[in-house]
Formats: C-alpha cells, sequence, structure tokens
C-alpha cells in the first residue's frame, strides 16, 4: 500500500492549531473610564463563550484531516472538513455583529475572532484545492 504525506492536510491541520490558539486570544475588549479589559473566545468570570464551540470544532477538523495525513482525502472527509470550518467561520462573524451591535460603542472587536473567521474559512476552502495531486492520484480516487 502506497501512502504519501498529504501537504494539504498539513495546511488544514496548521488552520485548525490556528483557529484553537484564536480561542484563547482576545475577542473582544470595553474600554470605559480609561480603563479596559479584553475578554477571549471562553468568556469571563463563569460565562462561557462561543469559544468552545469554535475550539470544539477545530479540535474535529485537525483531527480529520490528521487521519488523512497520508494518503489521499475522500469526498466525505472534505464535506466533513468544510462544514465544520464553515461552521466556526460564521460563528465568528456572528460574534462580530454581536460585539459592534451589543456594545453600545464601549466595545471593540479582538483579533482572535478575525483569527477564527480566516482559519474557519481556510479550513471550509482548502480541501477543495488540488495541492501536490497528480493527474494519477485522481485517476486511482475515482475507480
Amino acid at each position: 500500500m502506497d501512502k504519501k504525506f498529504s501537504i494539504k492536510s498539513l495546511i488544514i491541520i496548521i488552520a485548525a492549531v490556528l483557529g484553537v490558539i484564536a480561542t484563547f486570544l482576545p475577542w473582544a475588549t470595553v474600554s470605559f473610564l480609561g480603563v479596559s479589559e479584553s475578554v477571549n473566545g471562553l468568556g469571563g468570570d463563569g460565562v462561557m463563550g462561543d469559544g468552545i464551540i469554535t475550539l470544539i470544532l477545530f479540535i474535529v477538523a485537525g483531527v480529520l484531516a490528521g487521519i488523512k495525513f497520508q494518503g489521499g482525502m475522500g469526498t466525505g472527509f472534505k464535506v466533513a472538513i468544510t462544514i465544520i470550518s464553515a461552521i466556526a467561520a460564521i460563528i465568528g462573524m456572528v460574534e462580530i455583529a454581536n460585539i459592534n451591535g451589543n456594545s453600545l460603542g464601549l466595545a471593540s472587536v479582538g483579533f482572535g475572532v478575525y483569527l477564527v473567521i480566516i482559519a474557519g474559512i481556510a479550513g471550509a476552502i482548502l480541501p477543495w484545492i488540488p495541492m501536490g495531486e497528480k493527474s494519477s492520484d485522481k485517476k486511482k480516487s475515482k475507480k
């Protein structure tokens, strides 16, 4: 059985790791009277944030890509990774809308949310981009 290293899976794993890291970065910073405080995706003061969902989604996407680290990535894995990553990106977009719409101008969107969106979009698109696949590999996967 000829197993080959998959650069595509490695790049998807890297995107998933960036998504996991983004969960711990600031998602919002609130400033009032010269005092500011940042909150990451996991929330704060005992409140669970939406980051726990994106954390789980990115871990699952990374594990799925890792399973196919050697060998080709089948359509089922591509669809699963795409859906999981797209959901994470959508959660990030909703967070931006929530922060901008509910903060009365006191909060600003943190870098972590933007990184969640970037990692989610990358994870949704990357499975469908041919990388290091030869035409003979494509013919084998069609059989």
